[in-house]
């Protein structure tokens, strides 16, 4: 039904379309909604389609509007044909050139009436100030200058008709305002067929010059009902899609069990990152009790020459020229066996100098009895670790027997060397070496070996950087010539670390699992969101938004969910890392029992060491696979859901349906949903009755034109 267009007919439509035609294809059935629609809208003119429901009328909306692109034929809108523009061109041709209206009045729940007269503004990049100006001169002229900053939930039903007209209107030049008997209906989704008849209205206002706003309306009163704000202002900033997902976010939601997902989701990733940091600084603090205790006794560097050293001093003041040796001393290693009362333990021997070991060596200051300046030249003197000591059950004063091989003549060709030992100290690192390691002085070591008094096997040295040892040595012994070649520790005790590390590498990947599931929650949590959200989709589509802004609405959402369980977990991990050593000896004294027993462990306490590399490393991988969660949700939001039409092709005989996929009478095939989908048209088990892919079109292009379909 149309209604004469009071402008003159020489004039260009507004709104054209040419021989348009919409088919949805599913499976092998091919399903013509529209075909061969003519229509031409002209400044005044308004033009009622009417049809039964599923007959196509929203399908056509959908096309005229740019929200759907139409499978033949053209669609001109302001002198543009929208099938030649991109997503991004239409959205913007459609925020300019059109205003939705429909007797619902569709505004977004989670703004207030400026905001929602704000939105196609936002959306078109109207500065901020001038949105805000121009939308409350709107609503003052619709009546509603004191509801401002009310929610579509605190208005009357009249007053969120008017906000919604005001926001049609809002971007100042509308060629085409449109009015819907019935909610917004996602694009690309053919309707179902009924009985029930609608009506889709389309009215061109040309507004080159004029200004169709329409005139204040009726108030509720002279003053603001109670209970309701008068004035106020509302946050707007840009860019668009972070100003609406963040609202989005702190919105109250109508589904409690969303709300309980995404806490649920925080909660998860907080704990995730709470864990990994705590872990990775406990073992931080492991590994560096474990370097300090280890490297501390062992030599950082030794430079060791063909021959032994008799004048060790003149290779460790060359030594001590470069900047990264913090001190020298002489050392000589020897390996043997320990032997008392028939007990034998093999044991790593050095031959050290007391006077100055102190100044390379932590062995000093961990002395459970005795003290390293007992060890005296031509005393043949020994210190033990404290786990040695308790295998043999020796102490300070006690005699042992120390056997050395030594190469020899003899058909054998090693000969053992027995020298009587008597325990004059015994230290406690907690580590390994307390079982593996002893020491005696310098001159005993060389008569064990039968060297000269005095010579040494070479210079122990004391690092700045433990991690530079290898080239630190090397280079000093290229200084001393040929003669001389470079150990480190990363040869004797390398093995060791990199276990460690490897150790610390694989729990962390172990512990980014909690992260990742706690992050794959945001999924499901957005997924909810999005099915709720679907008529705020096809609203902000309709004023003109792209399906790129969409898109980072959610990416927006979902990253604030993933951005604040991880600031959370980062500020608890961080806090608990700090005091995890002070908690776990409260526990300790409240409990009474001891986590770490000095008698089974060698650290007895939990110790903590929090790098910020390790917390960055965390956070950005929380942060990134929080993100990477958001990604096909988002996607998926703004896309149409695939067509699923209740119609089958017109030579099925109507029979009854012996399978889902054909017609058991004349093996038509037809749309598997029909029976499933509970089809209004046909009773469960019977296909629907013979609909002519032509009756929609001509059901639209009559109306169109101004008569009654028959």
């Amino acid at each position: 039904m149309s209604e004469p267009a009071m402008n003159d007919r020489t004039e260009q439509p507004v709104l054209s379309c040419r021989n348009l035609g919409k088919r949805y294809e599913q499976g092998p059935v091919s399903v013509d909604v529209l075909s061969g629609l003519e229509l031409e809208l002209f400044p005044g003119q308004r033009v009622a389609v009417v049809g039964s429901s599923g007959s196509g009328k929203s399908t056509l909306l959908n096309l005229l509007g740019g929200l759907d692109t139409p499978s033949e034929g053209s669609v001109w809108l302001a002198g543009e044909e929208l099938s030649a523009l991109d997503e991004k061109a239409r959205g913007l041709l459609r925020n300019r050139a059109l205003g939705f209206v429909y007797q619902f009045h569709h505004l977004l729940p989670e703004f207030t009436a400026l905001e929602n007269v704000c939105m196609p503004l936002l959306i078109g990049r109207t500065p901020i100030p001038e949105a805000r100006r121009r939308a409350t001169e709107l609503l003052e002229r619709v009546g509603l200058g004191h509801r401002l900053v009310h929610k579509p939930a605190e208005l009357s039903g009249g007053e969120r008709q008017r906000v919604a007209i005001a926001r049609a209107l809002a971007t100042g030049r509308r060629w085409c305002c449109w009015t819907s008997d019935r909610q917004p209906r996602s694009p690309h989704r053919a309707g179902h067929p009924g009985t029930h008849a609608g009506a889709e209205h389309l009215a061109a206002h040309g507004l080159p010059g004029g200004d169709a706003r329409p005139a204040a309306g009726r108030a509720d009163g002279p003053h603001p009902a109670p209970g309701r704000r008068s004035t106020g202002g509302c946050l707007m900033f840009r860019p668009f899609s972070l100003y609406v997902g963040s609202r989005y976010t702190r919105a109250k939601r109508r589904n409690h069990y969303i709300s309980f997902i995404s806490l649920s989701s925080m909660i998860g990733l907080a704990l995730g990152v709470l864990a990994m940091i705590v872990v990775l600084s406990v073992m931080n603090g492991f590994q560096r009790e474990m370097s300090a205790r280890i490297l501390g006794m062992v030599p950082h560097a030794l430079i060791v020459g063909a021959e032994p050293l008799g004048d060790w001093q003149a290779v460790a003041q060359q030594a001590e020229r470069d900047p990264q040796v913090l001190a020298v001393a002489p050392l000589t290693q020897l390996e043997g066996m320990l032997s008392f009362r028939g007990t034998m333990q093999p044991i790593q021997v050095h031959g050290i100098d007391p006077a100055v070991e102190d100044q390379v060596s932590i062995a000093g200051s961990h002395m459970l009895a005795g003290q390293l300046s007992a060890l005296k030249s031509g005393e043949f003197g020994i210190v033990l670790g404290t786990m040695t000591a308790r295998r043999f059950g020796v102490s300070v004063g006690d005699k042992l027997t120390l056997i050395v091989p030594e190469a020899s003549a003899a058909p054998g060709g090693v000969t053992p060397r027995l020298q009587r030992l008597t325990v004059v100290g015994v230290f406690k690192v907690g580590a390994d070496l307390d079982g593996s390691l002893a020491m005696i002085h310098r001159d005993d070591a060389a008569r064990l070996l039968r060297w000269e008094p005095g010579q040494v096997q070479g210079v122990r040295l004391k690092l700045a950087d433990l991690y530079r040892a290898p080239a630190v040595a090397a280079q000093v012994a290229a200084t001393l010539g040929e003669d001389y070649r470079a150990l480190d520790w990363t040869q004797t005790q390398g093995s060791l670390f990199a276990a460690m590390k490897m150790e610390k590498t694989m729990i962390g990947l172990l512990l980014m699992l909690i992260i990742a599931v706690a992050a794959f929650n945001i999924i499901a949590t957005l997924i909810m969101v999005v099915a709720d959200k679907r008529a705020d989709i096809a609203i902000l589509r309709t004023l003109g938004a792209t399906p790129r802004e969409i898109m980072a609405i959610f990416v927006v959402q979902g990253s604030i969910i993933g951005f604040t369980g991880t600031l959370a977990g980062v500020v608890l991990g961080v806090l608990a890392a700090l005091n995890v050593s002070e908690l776990v000896a409260w526990l300790e004294r409240v409990s009474g029992q001891h986590v770490f027993s000095s008698d089974v462990y060698f650290i007895s306490s939990l110790p903590s060491h929090l790098e910020v590399g390790d917390v960055l490393l965390v956070s950005v991988a929380a942060l990134l696979m929080s993100f990477l969660a958001t990604l096909y949700p988002s996607w998926r939001a703004p896309r149409p859901r695939p067509p699923r039409p209740c119609v089958t092709s017109d030579r099925c005989c109507g029979a009854r349906c012996g399978s889902a996929g054909a017609c058991a009478s004349c093996a038509v095939p037809r749309y598997a949903s029909t029976v499933a989908s509970g089809c209004s048209r046909a009773p469960p088990g019977r296909c629907p009755a013979p609909v002519s892919p032509g009756t929609a079109a001509a059901s639209g292009s009559a109306a169109a034109s101004g008569s009654r379909p028959g």
